[in-house]
C-alpha cells in the first residue's frame, strides 16, 4: 500500500511493501481546495514516479471533507498511476487516527491552517465550523503570520523586530508586500513567517500575537464543543508541535490539558495501518 498524508505545505508520502514501510519522502503540499486539477496532478506525477508498483493507496489531505474534493483527489491519481483501490480521507481523520487511535476525543489541527473535530467511536461525528484562511483558521501558521506582518506593516513592532523580519525575508517592506501579493500561494508565503515567529517569541509583542492566536482558537474552534471542556483534547500540526508551550499554556488558563501532540500523523499512520 501507498499512504499519502498531504497537508497544504508539504505532502509526506510512505510505501509499504510486505508490511515493511520505505523512508518517508516530502514532497509539494495538496489542497484541492485552492489547487485546480492539473496543479495537483503535476504533483502526483512527481509522488509517482517514486514509487512502485502497488495495488491500494491511502490518501488523507486537507480540504478533503467535501465528497467532490475526494473525487478530483481520487481521479486525479487514477489519471497517473494504475492502482485497484484508492481510499481518500480528510486531514481530520488522518490526525484522529495517529492521535486518538480507538479513543474518543476531540481533534484539533494547527498547521499551515487549522481544524477541529469530534471523533467518536473511531469516525468523525462531527466537523466544527471553519471559514478558512480568508475569515478563520484561527491559531494556524497563516493567522499567526497575518498578524505579525499586519503588526509590522502598520509599524507597530519594535526596531530590533523589524530588523528581524527584513534579515528572515531579505527585502524590505515595499517588496515584500509586492512578494505577497504577486504570489500564486500567499497563503504559505504569509504561514511560512511563522518561523520568524518562533525566532521572535520571547519578544513581548510578538509572545501576545501568539497568545491571542491560540486564544481566538480555543474560543472559536474547541468551545463549538458543547463538551469541550470533559472531552480529551488532542492536537496535530507543526505550529502545536513548535509552539507547545504557549499552546499549553493557552489551554491551561481554560483550565484544559492537552491529551497528546503529534507534529505529523504519517509515522502513526504507517503504524495504524500496519496493525
Amino acid at each position: 500500500m501507498i499512504l499519502i498524508e498531504a497537508g497544504g505545505s508539504s505532502t509526506q508520502v510512505c510505501q509499504i511493501l510486505h508490511e515493511v514501510p520505505s523512508a518517508i519522502t516530502i514532497y509539494d503540499g495538496i489542497s484541492p481546495t485552492y489547487m485546480d486539477k492539473d496543479e495537483i496532478k503535476l504533483v502526483f506525477k512527481k509522488i509517482f514516479a517514486d514509487q512502485q508498483v502497488d495495488n491500494k493507496v491511502y490518501y488523507y489531505g486537507t480540504g478533503c471533507r467535501p465528497a467532490s474534493s475526494k473525487e478530483i483527489i481520487r481521479e486525479s491519481i487514477q489519471d497517473i498511476f494504475p492502482v485497484d483501490s484508492i481510499e481518500v480521507a480528510s486531514d481530520l481523520l488522518a490526525a484522529a487516527r495517529a492521535t486518538a487511535r480507538q479513543s474518543d476525543g476531540q481533534i484539533n489541527i494547527l498547521g499551515t491552517g487549522s481544524a477541529s473535530c469530534l471523533y467518536k467511536n473511531q469516525k468523525i461525528k462531527e466537523v466544527y465550523f471553519n471559514s478558512g484562511y480568508l475569515f478563520g483558521d484561527y491559531g494556524s501558521g497563516f493567522h499567526l503570520g497575518q498578524t505579525f506582518l499586519r503588526a509590522y506593516f502598520e509599524n507597530s513592532l519594535s526596531g530590533d523586530i523589524e530588523n528581524s523580519i527584513k534579515e528572515f525575508s531579505r527585502v524590505d517592506k515595499k517588496a515584500l508586500i509586492q512578494k505577497i501579493y504577486s504570489s500564486a500561494m500567499p497563503k504559505q508565503v504569509i504561514a511560512n513567517f511563522a518561523k520568524c515567529i518562533y525566532s521572535l517569541k520571547q519578544a513581548p509583542a510578538v509572545g501576545l500575537i501568539i497568545q491571542e492566536a491560540f486564544a481566538e482558537f480555543i474560543r472559536l474552534q474547541i468551545a463549538l464543543n458543547v463538551d469541550f471542556a470533559s472531552t480529551p483534547q488532542y492536537f496535530v500540526g507543526s505550529i502545536a508541535h513548535f509552539f507547545r508551550a504557549e499552546l499549553e499554556e493557552a489551554m491551561e488558563e481554560k483550565n484544559l490539558k492537552i491529551a497528546e501532540i503529534c507534529r505529523t500523523p504519517i509515522e502513526n499512520l504507517i503504524a495504524f495501518h500496519l496493525t
